[in-house]
């Protein structure tokens, strides 16, 4: 059974299919959304170990793993839509969380609470 979209993920859509034949097709419109993080947010910012916690920043190796839950959210898919299981990856990440006792479904929470920060970051830039 496929996974159904919701409306927030479908929001960008129509701006992003016009976005990559600009820029190359998908490699294109990856290093376009990684490069805009770089220049516009904190995402690339590392919090050195022992400083002092800051709301700006990651701890060195978060930014990254962010990065991978976010692609091993969805599954594989092959080309006619059908779902194939998750990628090796996936699956170590949510064994991983299990031996944890932590659920992935709360490290999509996590991540979805640095979306909206990047959000307000942005917002904050855009006023200044």
């Amino acid at each position: 059974m496929t996974r159904m979209a919701s409306p927030i993920e479908e929001r960008f859509d129509e701006m992003l299919m016009s976005i990559a034949p600009q820029v190359g097709g998908m490699d294109g419109l990856l290093k376009c959304f990684f490069g805009f993080l770089h220049r516009r947010t904190d995402f690339y910012a590392v919090i050195p170990k022992g400083a002092k916690q800051s709301k700006l920043g990651f701890e060195e190796g978060k930014a990254e793993k962010m990065v991978l839950q976010a692609f091993t959210h969805f599954p594989f898919k092959t080309i006619d839509g059908s779902q194939l299981q998750h990628s090796s990856i996936a699956r170590k990440m949510n064994e991983e969380a299990r031996q944890k006792n932590k659920r992935p479904e709360a490290t999509a929470k996590e991540v979805e609470q640095r979306n909206h920060e990047i959000l307000l970051l942005i917002r904050r830039l855009k006023a200044e």
